[in-house]
């Protein structure tokens, strides 16, 4: 990934987040981006079952 420029960490959470069925998790919706827990850290997407 180093060698394609546009391809990083930004790209992949954008693409992700626009179709999170790309992971083949099955029905997913995104629930936050960059989303800060005190004491852990940030978590880059939360997704969530779409069927609960």
């Amino acid at each position: 990934m180093k060698r394609i420029p546009r391809i990083n960490e930004k790209w992949i959470q954008e693409q992700i987040s626009s179709d999170p069925s790309m992971l083949g998790l099955g029905d997913l919706i995104l629930k936050d981006i960059e989303r800060n827990h005190r004491g852990a850290g940030r978590l880059d997407l939360l997704l969530q079952d779409l069927i609960l």
